[in-house]
């Protein structure tokens, strides 16, 4: 497939089933040690492949990666923006402050509104091919993400289930 961070998800998906038909080790069972051995690495591989792929904020660290750029170069891209870094001080610090199940509710729908935001932004900096642009929304994504899990352990301290 192409390297891209837009990706149908449906192409993905069939593609790694029919390599995990070819490789999958129960087909090298009366194989070499050698060819069993392989069929195992490669398997792995191709699964460990369609995770990452699957994952957009993974999707997105690998394709830069492919560029040369570090997780060290995203952060040091993040904390040269004051503004950014006021804006997650105050995500914390509304997250500590959540008290009930509305609270919860509005405050994941704007955090998910902004995952979605920042996802846009960097398919098109991808598009444009302007790193700095994806590095920067990658890096706001990976705090979005944070905080997205942190609402999870708040939904669980509330006893909300899904």
């Amino acid at each position: 497939m192409p390297v891209a961070y837009q990706i149908d998800t449906v192409r993905l998906s069939k593609e790694m089933k029919t390599l995990q038909k070819n490789l999958h080790p129960d087909l090298f069972s009366l194989k070499s040690k050698e060819e069993q051995q392989i069929s195992d690495e490669l398997s792995a591989f191709v699964n460990k492949a369609y995770a990452v792929l699957q994952d957009p904020m993974e999707r997105a660290e690998y394709i830069l990666s492919l560029k040369g750029i570090d997780s060290h170069t995203r952060e040091k891209a993040i904390t040269m923006d004051t503004e950014f870094l006021m804006t997650v001080m105050e995500l914390n610090e509304r997250v500590e402050e959540i008290a009930n199940v509305e609270d919860l509710q509005s405050f994941r729908k704007d955090n998910s509104e902004m995952l979605k935001s920042l996802k846009t932004e960097l398919d098109a900096a991808f598009m444009e091919e302007n790193i700095e642009k994806a590095i920067l929304a990658v890096s706001k994504m990976k705090y979005y993400d944070n905080v997205q899990k942190k609402l999870k352990a708040v939904q669980s301290r509330l006893g909300v289930v899904d």
